[in-house]
């Protein structure tokens, strides 16, 4: 799988973004098959940690060929949160002529 691209995002990202590690931040990392979504309770302590709350809408994007983000707004519905797919044929997020931040977003 590719490397999780922490220093783009740290470069640039969408304003009030906050970057999950697909690797390693939603997934059971002691399973014996890779990349197996974890816990709900895993999945909600992780979430936390990243400092996602139950009334966060997520809109995740990537900049991996689009490949992540789907999967992603997938696993946190499948936990419950208010997660939407990104749209076919929208941009991937930065780079695209829109406002963009860097280091670690701001929440509050």
């Amino acid at each position: 799988m590719a490397h999780a691209k922490r220093a783009e995002y740290q470069d640039s990202h969408i304003p009030g973004a906050i970057f999950v590690d697909w690797e390693h931040d939603i997934v059971d990392v002691g399973h014996p098959t890779p990349y197996q979504v974890a816990s709900p309770d895993a999945f909600a302590a992780r979430a936390a940690e990243l400092g996602i709350n139950d009334d966060d809408l997520l809109a995740p994007y990537d900049d991996y060929y689009r490949n992540l983000a789907s999967p992603l707004a997938s696993c946190y519905q499948l936990h419950g949160a208010d997660a939407r797919r990104p749209g076919v044929g929208l941009p991937a997020g930065p780079g695209q002529g829109r406002a963009c931040g860097a280091g670690r977003a701001a929440r509050g």
